[in-house]
């Protein structure tokens, strides 16, 4: 960590050709910026001291994990903690950010204005110095107008006045040529919520920077696994262009929206930094790597601006100096604080193994909210999106239908309206997107659907291995929703050289009355939108037949067999023949002769493909996961045989 903070302050210094020579003006300036910062410290202790007296709630588990998380030190060895410790290279005060308590006293978000952690009384006061100190920068600009580090000042005061056009101004003086000033304009921009616009000032800025000094922005380590930081780490500059693009693609919260908002958010960060970490210390922390600055580094860097910083008085301060002092051999770092963050965070770093097989991925390596499942979660990093929150679609139910020249992918889910934020009956449309190779993400269709009901998307995609990603749009009231996944398309029937297949069985609504002959079409529009079934009585199933000919007498099985071991009663049950036979096994065998009428044969090139559909009565088996499977096969001839899991509760 401290070679990548080097690094960025390196962006931040000034070339020797533009060192001031009125060392004078920038002792008034640094002189006039620490009084500024210890007046805002004082404030904002005050402001805590007056808070602690409302802070007490009764969620044991909240106030422990705050406690713990505010005793955070290097040696932490707690199993609660272990996931939330930022340590940096040398003996130091660490860092350990932790979710803001659910009911613990709320504040304005720091993220959104440094000011919200001021109580109203004092907030006046602290605006009016800053006002007073932003004067003072202005002058000193124009006395020395080269000067990088007064412009970064500039542009980091007015952003925390809630100035955006004197952060505007600010940014534009920047003198410098190279990527740096182009680093504070997109700063602003952001800022401001022009995040497409950001994203490219950050891009454009780093093209024109030197090599030593790109490398370091773009340096992405930060925000992986141990193990794949390690070796991203020790990987050339040179050689990690292709990667990079690969993870700032698969971490996009939306393909949908132009720009990358993550990606801006961590040039945003790391501009942050280089802001704030050349003064060695700000308003409540410290830089320098022996007062546990390589920690608050990483951890900004990781997690943005924390909503909160929790602060518990002068004499748990004086205990941890005690501490780090006598027994660790460090040095001291007042005031001793926690970082907390919102619950509404997204985590979209994938999985590691997405990162290097994206052609491999699976639903589950992109967890955006694991808060829901698990009150522990605490990803490697995560996001405060302000273009509003982004919800994981459910795993759905997908299938493959092979034509003569591709292959039908089809794929539901259900639109919940509490997750989106949307009425019931609401009409959404969503978008599929396919990749295989870098740079080549393809719309291949849009679908309407109805908040409440499955979303149904069906696609004609070609063979081999390709990503997935389906996203619905949203904006500040609306929740948008995304997923992404892989799929190894079947080939085309064209290349199936007069073998026989059958398709895997798709779940369906049925219809009211006898199951009878359904197209691919009409059997698509009534698909499940999961194949975890709650209450289901009676399904239907859906399947296609690939080879056989309408002169073929075809001999058919279904088999519906229970997967997982059924609890003592229900083995008791069953041996009292409450329910199907092993436990829930059901077994449909029949014999179709030519013309028997119950199914849809068409033509694909010189390939017959046969629809067949059938209705199953549920109601003899008991909750549990099972697997379906579908059989066929000519008399004497070999079967061709393909299978589904399902889950019945």
């Amino acid at each position: 960590m401290l070679t990548l903070l080097l690094a960025l302050q390196i962006a931040a210094t000034p070339r020797a050709d533009t060192l001031p020579t009125d060392s004078l003006v920038r002792a008034r300036v640094d002189s006039a910026i620490r009084r500024f910062q210890l007046e805002w410290r004082d404030a904002w202790m005050e402001t805590r001291g007056q808070d602690m007296r409302a802070t007490a709630y009764d969620n044991p588990h909240e106030a422990r994990l705050r406690l713990l998380a505010l005793h955070c030190h290097f040696r932490a060895t707690n199993p609660r903690l272990m996931p939330h410790v930022i340590v940096g290279s040398v003996p130091s005060h660490a860092t350990c950010p932790i979710w803001e308590p659910e009911e613990g006293l709320k504040v304005s978000d720091e993220r959104r204005g440094i000011d919200g952690a001021l109580s109203v009384t004092r907030r006046w006061r602290v605006r009016e110095l800053r006002r007073r100190l932003r004067l003072l920068l202005d002058t000193a600009a124009m006395q020395l107008p080269s000067d990088d580090r007064i412009a970064a000042q500039r542009v980091r005061f007015a952003i925390d006045d809630d100035d955006r056009m004197g952060a505007v101004k600010a940014a534009a003086a920047c003198a410098r040529s190279e990527g740096y000033c182009g680093m504070l304009r997109g700063l602003v921009l952001f800022r401001a919520a022009r995040i497409t616009q950001a994203d490219s000032a950050f891009l454009d800025a780093i093209a024109l920077m030197p090599e030593m000094e790109r490398c370091a922005w773009n340096d992405i380590s930060v925000l992986m696994e141990l193990d794949q930081r390690r070796r991203y780490t020790s990987t050339p500059c040179a050689e990690r262009a292709e990667f990079d693009a690969r993870f700032w693609w698969l971490t996009d919260p939306l393909w949908l929206e132009p720009g990358n908002d993550r990606r801006a958010e961590q040039y945003a960060r790391k501009t942050l930094v280089t802001l704030l970490a050349p003064l060695g210390e700000d308003e409540r922390q410290r830089w320098r790597p022996e007062k546990g600055g390589e920690a608050v580094a990483e951890t900004l860097l990781r997690y943005g601006w924390p909503t909160q910083m929790w602060w518990n008085g002068y004499q748990t301060d004086q205990g941890h100096d005690n501490w780090l002092r006598d027994v660790a051999l460090a040095d001291t770092a007042q005031p001793y604080l926690v970082r907390e963050y919102s619950r509404d965070r997204l985590h979209t770093v994938p999985a590691a193994s997405a990162l290097l097989s994206p052609l491999q991925a699976k639903a589950t390596d992109w967890t955006l909210d694991g808060l829901r499942a698990d009150a522990n979660w605490w990803p490697r990093e995560h996001y405060g999106r302000d273009l509003g929150t982004i919800v994981q679609l459910p795993p759905g139910q997908g299938g493959m239908l092979r034509r003569r020249a591709s292959t039908r992918f089809v794929w539901a889910t259900d639109l919940d309206a509490a997750s989106l934020k949307r009425r019931a009956g609401e009409s959404v449309r969503a978008t599929m997107f396919a990749w295989r190779t870098p740079g080549d993400l393809r719309n291949v269709g849009e679908f309407g659907a109805r908040v409440g009901r499955p979303l149904v998307v069906d696609a004609a995609l070609g063979q081999g291995p390709v990503l997935l990603g389906v996203e619905l749009p949203g904006d500040l009231q609306h929740a948008a929703a995304r997923t992404r996944f892989s799929a190894d398309i079947a080939t085309p029937l064209s290349a199936l050289a007069g073998a026989r297949a059958v398709s895997q069985p798709l779940l369906i609504d049925p219809l009211t009355d006898a199951m009878g002959a359904l197209t691919a079409e009409a059997a698509v529009a009534r698909m499940y939108g999961s194949t975890t079934l709650a209450r289901a009585r009676r399904i239907g199933i859906y399947w296609e037949a690939y080879g056989f000919t309408s002169a073929d007498t075809v001999e058919i099985a279904l088999a519906l067999s229970r997967e997982d071991k059924p609890g003592m009663f229900e083995r008791v049950a069953g041996g009292f023949g409450l329910w199907g036979e092993e436990g829930g096994r059901a077994d449909i065998r029949w014999t179709e002769v030519p013309g028997g009428g119950r199914t849809v044969i068409r033509m694909e090139g010189d390939v017959a493909v046969q629809m067949r559909s059938v209705a199953l009565d549920l109601r003899r088996q008991r909750a549990g996961r099972y697997r379906l499977e579908v059989s066929m096969k000519t008399p004497g001839g070999p079967a061709v045989v393909n299978e589904r899991t399902l889950v019945l509760r």
